[in-house]
C-alpha cells in the first residue's frame, strides 16, 4: 500500500501541470544556497586579509616616493659609439619626497626606466660621444687657424680643452680638411699620439 501511495504521489507531483512549480521551487532553492555561500565568503577573515594585502601592495606601488636613501642611476646611451655609460649617486636633497611623475618632471630630458623608493633608473639617448673622447679640430685665433682640442662631457657636449701652437697652414691640404671636419679619438694616449704627429 505504501508503494501505491508513493507512486500516486510521484504521479501527482510530476504531472505536466506541476512542472513549472517544481522549476520555481528548484530555482528558489539554488538562489538561497548561492546567497548563503556568498555570505559565508564575505565573512571569511582569510579572504578579507588577502583583499587587504592586495590593496596595500596596489597603494604602495601607486604611492612610491623617493626618500633620502634613494639611489638614482643615470643611463646614457651614446649613439656615436653605441655604448651605455651608467652613473649612480644618492638622490639630491631637493628631490626627496617626490612621486614618479614629479620626479620625471625634474629630469625632462630623461625617460624613467624604473621607479621605487629604493632606486630610480633614468635613461636617455645622446647623439654624441661620451666622456673620455676628444675632438681635434680647427680654431681661429687672431686671424690664424690652429689645432684645437675639445673634450666631451657626460652629456656629450664639447668643451674646449686646449689650443695648440700648431698652425693649420703648416699642414698639407688633406690633413687640413680632415682636421676641419673634426677627428674624434678615444683616450688621452691616442689624443697625444695624433697631436704629436701633427706637430712634427
Amino acid at each position: 500500500m505504501n508503494n501505491l501511495n508513493l507512486k500516486d504521489l510521484q504521479k501527482k507531483i510530476f504531472n505536466k501541470k506541476n512542472i513549472p512549480i517544481l522549476i520555481c521551487v528548484m530555482c528558489i532553492g539554488l538562489s538561497v544556497t548561492l546567497a548563503a555561500c556568498s555570505m559565508e565568503h564575505d565573512s571569511d577573515p582569510k579572504a578579507e586579509t588577502k583583499s587587504n594585502e592586495y590593496d596595500d601592495v596596489k597603494s604602495s606601488v601607486q604611492e612610491a616616493k623617493t626618500t633620502e636613501n634613494t639611489k638614482v642611476t643615470f643611463k646614457r646611451y651614446y649613439t656615436k659609439t653605441q655604448s651605455i655609460k651608467e652613473e649612480t649617486s644618492m638622490i639630491d636633497s631637493d628631490k626627496v619626497g617626490l612621486g614618479e611623475e614629479a620626479f620625471g618632471a625634474e629630469y625632462e630630458s630623461y625617460t624613467i626606466e624604473s621607479f621605487s623608493a629604493d632606486n630610480v633608473v633614468l635613461i636617455k639617448d645622446i647623439d654624441s660621444y661620451p666622456k673620455g673622447y676628444y675632438k681635434i679640430t680647427a680654431l681661429k685665433d687672431n686671424g690664424d687657424e690652429f689645432i684645437a682640442v675639445y673634450e666631451y662631457d657626460n652629456d656629450g657636449k664639447e668643451k674646449l680643452l686646449e689650443v695648440t701652437e700648431t698652425p693649420l697652414e703648416l699642414l698639407d691640404s688633406d690633413t687640413i680638411k680632415e682636421i676641419k671636419e673634426g677627428i674624434v679619438v678615444e683616450g688621452k694616449d691616442k689624443l697625444y699620439t695624433v697631436l704629436q704627429n701633427y706637430a712634427e
